[in-house]
């Protein structure tokens, strides 16, 4: 894994790259014994210009909670910011379920020093409680962190935590079979408590907006990482995690599928 910082770009063409990156690079090995390497979709067009396809699936029946969209294919388990309309799509499919993962051994080794002010992130009721790497772009790719076992990684390219914006974090669901930081992030629910432990003391509290489910090949990875329902002056914190659908290999460890990506909003 590539661990230097990335090369200060000025164009929207480098963060376009990497928003349609993400959605098919990071987190990818969430069970596996080691990071693949990262996966670019070349784009060439501009941000305004990027269209993901989505993905053929079958479409629900209408409900109350329930349409479907050709931007992605997701399962809300809350509602948005403000009022507005989250985008609620075709539930996920297939695959297998994933239950049963053991907690990984006490964690023995230092943190690394991080430059987004944060130490930890704490979530009880998520089972949070995890220290904060930097990680960056690298020709395109969203790097995931380090220590996958233990690690939280916070994107340098977006904002810091404690400003107006969105921080972007992310982190595995597990990873060589165990429970990853975010393994319980898909349990998240409009209300939850989510703290940032700040390196020199203090804290940023933040309440969750939405827990969204996308398929992986048809994120719409703009708006997650460049979100227009955000309000002027608002701070927020989008989490990316590994979810859903899990497809086993013959090595025994498996791909997901899905992404689940939780926003939340500071009070505190």
């Amino acid at each position: 894994m590539v661990t230097r910082a990335p090369a200060q770009r000025s164009s929207s063409r480098s963060l376009t790259r990497a928003a349609v990156a993400l959605a098919a690079a990071v987190l990818l090995g969430c069970t596996g014994q080691a990071a693949p390497a990262a996966i670019v979709r070349p784009v060439s067009a501009p941000l305004a210009e990027v269209t993901i396809t989505a993905a053929a699936s079958p479409a629900p029946a209408p409900t109350e909670t329930t349409r479907s969209s050709a931007a992605s294919a997701s399962v809300e388990r809350a509602t948005g910011a403000g009022g507005a309309s989250p985008p609620v799509v075709t539930p996920s499919q297939g695959g297998q379920a994933h239950t049963g993962f053991p907690p990984p051994p006490p964690k023995t080794t230092p943190n690394p020093p991080t430059a987004s002010g944060v130490a930890r992130m704490r979530a009880p009721r998520l089972g949070v409680d995890h220290h904060i790497e930097d990680v960056g772009v690298v020709d395109g790719a969203m790097e995931t962190p380090v220590d996958s076992q233990y690690g939280i990684g916070w994107y340098r390219p977006w904002d810091k935590p404690g400003v107006p914006g969105n921080a972007v974090f992310s982190a595995h669901e597990t990873w060589n079979h165990m429970q990853g930081p975010f393994y319980g992030m898909h349990e998240a629910r409009r209300g939850d408590e989510i703290t940032l432990d700040l390196a020199g003391g203090g804290r940023i509290r933040y309440r969750v907006l939405s827990n969204v489910r996308y398929d992986i090949d048809t994120m719409p990875m703009p708006q997650i990482l460049w979100p227009t329902a955000r309000p002027p002056g608002g701070q927020w914190i989008t989490l990316i995690t590994c979810g859903g659908r899990l497809v086993y290999d013959a090595s025994g460890f498996g791909e997901y599928l899905d992404r689940d990506v939780v926003i939340a909003q500071r009070f505190e």
